[in-house]
């Protein structure tokens, strides 16, 4: 703190003393006990990791160490991060392009799944790539394809594969098929002729109408 306010960038401590779906409140040191507390934490900067609920990243009474961000002066908050005190998975993620990955659907947008490939990374294979929409929890797998760092985005692809079936018929099975013995008199005699053909012989009958 410098003359009654923080300094950006610098780390301070606290205690988790409210949690709600829009922040959490840290009643910093030095702030009188039973305060909501004077440091606040926005959803976003709780951790790099997906969450729903902000109770499940924090709890009431934990203690906390957290980076400055900014000052509000109109309620006389400190603005702070727990995430920009924490590693960011994505600097590692990004040579990882071209892998194939599964990970679980974490959220369902309009525009196509969220899938997370890692921890704290989830990416987006976009609804023109999906060919009917996955459900919340669904294992997925897909390849990365690209990972664009300063829009913090890492797009992805479904990653297909085609098992051929296996082989039932014996190789020569079409061919004993297509000179099985006809019923017609007519068809028989034109089979032969092709069977004859087929091995090279000559064919000296001669056919009739049937």
């Amino acid at each position: 703190m410098s003359g009654g306010q923080p300094k950006r960038g610098t780390v301070v401590r606290g205690i988790i003393s409210e949690i709600h779906n829009f922040g959490v409140f840290v009643r910093l040191e030095g702030d009188r006990a039973g305060s909501p507390g004077t440091g606040f934490i926005r959803i976003p900067e709780l951790t790099w990791e997906y969450f729903c609920d902000p109770a499940d990243v924090v709890h009431a009474g934990q203690q906390v160490s957290a980076e400055v961000l900014d000052f509000d002066g109109t309620r006389g908050q400190v603005q702070l991060s727990l995430k920009a005190l924490q590693e960011d998975p994505l600097v590692q993620f990004a040579d990882r392009v071209g892998e194939v990955l599964s990970g679980p659907v974490v959220k369902v947008v309009p525009f196509g799944v969220f899938v997370r490939v890692a921890p704290g990374i989830a990416g987006l294979p976009h609804e023109s790539v999906l060919t009917r929409e996955p459900v919340m929890g669904e294992m997925v797998t897909v390849t990365i394809a690209e990972v664009d760092r300063p829009r913090r985005q890492v797009r992805l692809e479904l990653a297909r594969r085609v098992d051929r079936p296996p082989t039932t018929s014996r190789p020569n099975q079409h061919r004993l098929q297509r000179f099985q013995r006809p019923r017609n008199p007519r068809h028989a005699r034109i089979a032969a002729m092709s069977a004859h053909r087929t091995t090279g012989a000559q064919w000296t009958g001669s056919v009739s109408a049937a």
